[in-house]
């Protein structure tokens, strides 16, 4: 088993990717495939 600081760091990792990722998802619904939306999510 991992130590607690490993653990909380990937975990700190895995959350910020996963906002990040529906952020970008969420994006794509509301805007659809469009430059806008790719300049708002980068």
């Amino acid at each position: 088993m991992a130590d607690t600081k490993t653990l909380l760091i990937a975990q700190l990792l895995i959350v910020s990717m996963m906002a990040f990722c529906m952020t970008g998802l969420f994006g794509f619904v509301k805007l659809g495939r469009t430059a806008e939306w790719l300049h708002e999510w980068a």
